[in-house]
C-alpha cells in the first residue's frame, strides 16, 4: 500500500498541487483525511475532500480531533486502516 501524508496549515493547496502535477494513477488512489486542531477546522476536511473527488480520487473517511486528543486520533485512524487492510 502506498500513501502520502500532507502537513500544513493549508493542506488543500498541497493536495491540489499533488493531484494536478502527480502521476496519473494517483487520481484513482484512496484518501483518508485527518486533522488535529486547536479550534474546530471549519470545513477544511470537506474542502480537501471536494478537491480529491473532483480529481477522481476516492475519499474514504475523515477524522478530526483536538490537539489534546491526538493520541485518540492516531488510535482511531490506525484501527480504521487495519480494518480495511488487515496485516498479513
Amino acid at each position: 500500500m502506498h500513501g502520502y501524508i500532507l502537513f500544513g496549515q493549508k493542506p488543500a493547496s498541497a493536495v491540489r498541487e499533488l493531484l494536478d502535477t502527480g502521476p496519473e494513477d494517483l487520481k484513482q488512489k484512496k484518501f483518508i483525511g485527518f486533522a488535529t486542531y486547536l479550534f474546530f477546522p471549519a470545513g477544511a476536511l470537506n474542502y480537501v475532500k471536494n478537491i480529491i473527488t473532483k480529481h477522481n480520487g476516492k475519499y474514504l473517511i475523515s477524522f478530526a480531533r483536538s490537539r489534546s486528543k491526538k493520541q485518540t486520533l492516531v488510535n482511531e485512524l490506525t484501527k480504521y486502516i487495519e480494518n480495511i487492510h488487515p496485516p498479513t
